[in-house]
């Protein structure tokens, strides 16, 4: 999930992240968690806290605009010439 936040910079995901990976860490039991990375050395699962970390990290990267905002993009040149093109008025 946090990695998603951080491709798509979506707060609503980045905030749900976070909420989730606090939860995961507030109901694993430590000694159950080092028993499962004891017996599983290929395990793909990460500890808790880097969890919470990542989910962190996650939601600093959705914000982060505001703190360093991107300058406006140029109009591309195409545009500048249909735009810059002078109208004839119509007589009639």
């Amino acid at each position: 999930m946090p990695m998603v936040a951080m491709f798509l910079r979506n707060k609503f995901i980045a905030w749900f992240a976070l909420i989730q990976s606090v939860h995961y860490y507030f109901n694993t039991d430590p000694e159950e968690a080092s028993a499962a990375a004891a017996s599983n050395k290929g395990s793909m699962d990460q500890p808790p806290l880097m969890k919470v970390l990542l989910s962190v990290v996650g939601l600093v990267v959705c914000y982060m605009n505001l703190v360093i905002p991107q300058p406006p993009m140029a109009p591309s040149k195409a545009a500048e010439t249909t735009s810059a093109a002078p109208s004839e008025p119509t007589t009639a």
